[in-house]
């Protein structure tokens, strides 16, 4: 039926074909080390299913939170169809609100290879007209999270920390 030279011929082109499926089709870039920081007194990584209080004068208190996979999954695939993933490398949330301290809540995670934060002061309601969209996707992807981790008995009964303002 088929010789050498033929068969050799049909797996070159199936091979040429494969690798151009492959490189026009989209990569979709995985999203990892999330993690949320409020202020300096907690922080949340999800990844690494730990949250860690910070005290003055104390060291820091550092439990594992108990999520699930599904609870994993669910804060991933929450950030995903906010789409806060696809905001630029370093943003600011920009407000008008002038009280000090201002306390930032800040998400970091990495896309791909890079790097990225975003920055907003969650006890602000005085948002730029510009960032008000963006401000209530993270804010409710934030209070997401803090309701599946603060459900959790062992974050519960942690003492709360002592950082003043916070």
């Amino acid at each position: 039926m088929f010789n050498n030279k033929s068969l050799f011929g049909v797996l070159l082109i199936l091979f040429f074909s494969f690798i151009s499926c492959i490189s026009n089709t989209k990569r979709i870039e995985e999203i990892r080390k999330l993690r949320i920081s409020d202020g300096n007194s907690t922080i949340i990584f999800i990844d690494e299913d730990t949250y860690v209080v910070f005290y003055i004068g104390n060291s820091a208190t550092k439990v594992n939170i108990g999520l699930s996979k599904s609870e994993k999954d669910s804060i991933y695939n929450k950030f995903k169809e906010s789409g806060l993933d696809r905001l630029p490398t370093d943003f600011q949330v920009l407000d008008d609100c002038y009280t000090m301290p201002k306390i930032s809540t800040t998400i970091n995670f990495i896309k791909g290879h890079t790097k990225k934060s975003i920055n907003i002061d969650l006890s602000c309601d005085k948002y730029n007209i510009f960032y008000k969209s963006f401000a209530y996707l993270i804010s409710e992807f934030v209070q997401f999270v803090y309701n599946i981790v603060n459900h959790k008995d062992k974050i519960r009964t942690l003492p709360k920390s002592n950082y003043p303002y916070l």
